[in-house]
């Protein structure tokens, strides 16, 4: 949910300079650095990778009107020429995949980068007032609460078994069980 697909050569150009500096600190003279970009050695590939790992790029589809409309994610390389982004962020930032255009942006300090990380999807779905109330999940998007529901609530009471998915589903319409109630289906 926080990754978008970047098209390789986009990624080698933005990130250039960062992996320039990796190449420089390692001991190359900032030429040899270029040259290695350049030929995509398997050293450069590798800083790549470990720059796209550790830096978020942030994503700005415009008009800016409110926050999600700019959210950070982490790119992988992707073939091609365009942006990939995932289906649950395309509606929250109004995208409609009709040839919107997308803005990318790479954070360049340390506190950028830490801010980015903070703006990735996974960190924008709690409201602001409510820190565990979820905002952005619409009801087609119910992996995402799906998501929400199983890494952050506590299972309550003992654990329930149930012959099929209609009898648990029965059980929850009762009140007998609720969604941190931990169950097993047997079929």
């Amino acid at each position: 949910m926080d990754e978008v697909g970047m098209p390789e050569d986009m990624a080698w150009d933005m990130y250039r300079p960062f992996v320039t500096k990796q190449l420089v600190h390692r001991g190359y003279k900032a030429t040899d650095a270029r040259k290695l970009i350049d030929d995509r050695t398997p050293v450069a590939k590798d800083l790549l990778n470990q720059e796209l790992r550790n830096r978020p790029a942030l994503i700005n589809r415009a008009p800016s009107l409110y926050r999600y409309n700019v959210l950070a994610a982490y790119p992988k390389t992707v073939p091609g020429k365009t942006l990939r982004v995932h289906e649950m962020l395309a509606p929250i930032q109004a995208g409609d995949f009709d040839g919107d255009a997308v803005q990318v942006h790479l954070p360049i300090t340390d506190a950028a980068v830490n801010e980015a990380r903070r703006m990735t999807l996974p960190n924008m779905l709690l409201s602001d007032r409510e820190k565990f109330t979820l905002t952005k999940a619409a009801p087609d998007q119910e992996a995402v609460t799906g998501i929400y529901m199983a890494t952050s609530a506590k299972p309550t009471g003992k654990k329930r078994i149930f012959k099929n998915k209609a009898e648990a589903m029965a059980a929850y319409n009762k009140g007998e069980i609720d969604l941190s109630t931990p169950v097993e289906i047997r079929k």
